[in-house]
């Protein structure tokens, strides 16, 4: 038993995550990701290309071998068993830990050269953020990333690079303003249209739709809560003033059917079969 927790202890802490990352790391999210970035005033933010079909068999086996210490047959059936079509694969619950054991080297690597010019570095899975005090268009850091990634098989996605003040630009979904956490102004925007739409049709009057389920909208309206919770209260009332039932029995009454894409459907089966989904 001392033994077991020993052997235990030892590969928990080869599997510490790294400290730049907060993507699928348990204490870590989004708000954290961005809350990094609180003493900056501009940012630099793209992702990685082909993230998990960058990441090889080979690089797997050996953080199995290598770093784990796992015997060769052992290290093989892990990697089978974590890998699809010889990459990393996409859906697996093990994929962003194992990507982000991968990486640690990296992002240390990255962090090192940032903060010996004031830069802050975080990554959210494929996500990379840096900012600073000063407009990193007037600096060499996109570069620095560039290379290190590339020395390590890695590529920026051309298409997603963006500079521009940290209150302009959204980390991961999120936005920060004078210091405070929110969600995008689209987002906002979006959500407070569906809400109307959604009383809309529980009163019995015009629906633009696309439909989505009362719990669909709770969930969206949970999450504007949990990122800025100023805004929680007000949102909450407005959910519930549209009237839970009123607004099944008129979705039923007109056929309406969401997806967790939130589109819309007539359904022509029996009014009681109406399938409801949980936000996803």
């Amino acid at each position: 038993m001392v033994q077991e927790r020993f052997y235990r202890r030892v590969l928990l802490q080869r599997l510490w995550p790294s400290h730049n990352s907060h993507g699928g790391i348990r204490g870590r999210s989004i708000k954290s990701n961005v809350i990094a970035h609180a003493g900056s005033r501009f940012a630099f933010k793209s992702d990685i290309r082909n993230f998990y079909p960058s990441i090889h068999r080979r690089r797997v086996y050996r953080l199995f071998a290598d770093r784990l210490h796992c015997s060769a047959d052992v290290a093989r059936a892990c990697t089978a068993l974590t890998t699809f079509n010889h990459h990393l694969a996409l859906g697996l619950v093990s994929s962003p830990i194992l990507a982000d054991q991968i990486l640690c080297p990296i992002d240390n690597r990255i962090a090192e050269a940032c903060k010996s010019i004031g830069v802050v570095y975080t990554r959210f899975v494929d996500d990379i953020t840096l900012s600073a005090r000063y407009d990193l268009r007037r600096s060499n850091v996109a570069s620095i990333v560039r290379k290190i990634l590339g020395d390590h098989g890695f590529e920026i996605h051309p298409g997603k690079e963006a500079f521009g003040r940290l209150e302009d630009l959204a980390i991961t979904g999120i936005r920060m303003r004078d210091s405070k956490l929110d969600v995008t102004r689209e987002y906002a925007d979006r959500l407070d249209q569906q809400l109307k739409d959604a009383k809309s049709l529980a009163d019995g009057a015009h629906f633009d739709g696309p439909f989505q389920t009362f719990n669909q909208l709770r969930g969206k309206v949970q999450f504007v809560g949990w990122v800025n919770p100023g805004r929680k209260a007000y949102l909450m009332r407005r959910l519930f003033s549209i009237g839970r039932e009123k607004y099944r029995r008129e979705a039923i009454n007109r056929g309406l059917v969401a997806s967790k894409t939130g589109l819309m459907s007539l359904d022509p089966t029996p009014a009681a079969q109406l399938r409801v989904f949980t936000p996803g």
